[in-house]
């Protein structure tokens, strides 16, 4: 459990995709309890009508900042620029395009998070269909990273029954991310020019790994996370071109080539994430 007094600014970076955003923040206040939070959604050039009425209105709440965020897409740069806003003393960095599931799952994290020693915590996100997009991130499978267990059923128990277990993990997705604020600053933040849009959460854990935090996925928490829908417009070959510079600064500043992952059997496979 969280500190009594712990409170958290939950971060939500946006763009249009208005089905998407509103599902995720209603899931917020329908399954959210036992701690307090304010929501920070972070308009990135919203352009849609119905999406900009609605911030209008959500904002009138007394729980939902809107703060305008008028550059191009940096999911680093965005989420900083948030953090510089936060009220609160512990973070919580959401995607827009998930939704919660699991009751407590707030309370949960922060808990994990209030820990000495604990750098980011992470949960287990599903695809629509139920089948695990993140369990937790193994770094040099493929000279990169890669989350465990992906496509595992949501009921599964896993490897060595490791998707029943709170456990270390290398590295967690920032998609649905709880970490200290003192410790994400201390950590120097994501960094917003060598990691604009992938490996940032990566790059973060490590660094918390490299000062001694160890960063903690949760079996217990369950969000859905309908993957990279809102940002559809960023998907073609400037993405992939953005990609192979941010992992070829991935291979370059922590040779994740060549990573001996402490939370990962050197025995098991370097080729894909199903632990064989």
């Amino acid at each position: 459990m969280p500190p009594e007094e712990a409170s958290v600014s939950i971060i939500i970076p946006a763009k249009d995709q208005l089905e998407y955003t509103r599902r995720c923040v209603d899931s917020i206040f329908e399954k959210t309890t036992g701690i307090n939070f304010e929501i920070v959604i972070v308009n990135n050039n919203s352009k849609e009508p119905e999406m900009l009425a609605w911030l209008d209105k959500v904002a009138e709440g007394q729980r939902v900042r809107v703060l305008n965020y008028p550059h191009p897409f940096n999911f680093s740069a965005i989420n900083n620029f948030a953090v510089l806003h936060a009220k609160h003393d512990y973070l919580m960095f959401l995607n827009n395009d998930t939704e919660v599931i699991s009751e407590h799952w707030l309370s949960e994290m922060i808990g994990w998070a209030s820990v000495e020693g604990i750098g980011a915590v992470g949960c287990k996100l599903l695809y629509e269909d139920n089948r695990i997009q993140h369990a937790g991130v193994v770094i040099g499978i493929q000279g990169a990273a890669a989350h465990g267990h992906r496509f595992y059923r949501a009921d599964h128990s896993g490897y060595m029954h490791r998707l029943e277990c709170a456990q270390f993990y290398s590295a967690v997705t920032a998609a649905a991310l709880a970490i200290k604020k003192s410790v994400f600053l201390d950590a120097g933040g994501f960094d917003d020019v060598k990691y604009r849009v992938a490996y940032n959460d990566v790059d973060l854990c490590l660094t918390c790994g490299q000062s001694g935090l160890s960063n903690v996925w949760l079996p217990d928490v369950h969000l859905y996370h309908y993957e990279s829908k809102s940002r559809l417009d960023d998907l073609g070959l400037q993405r992939i071109s953005g990609y192979s510079r941010e992992l070829s600064a991935l291979r370059k500043d922590w040779n994740v080539i060549n990573y001996n992952d402490p939370c990962y059997n050197p025995n098991l496979s370097q080729i894909d994430e199903y632990f064989h």
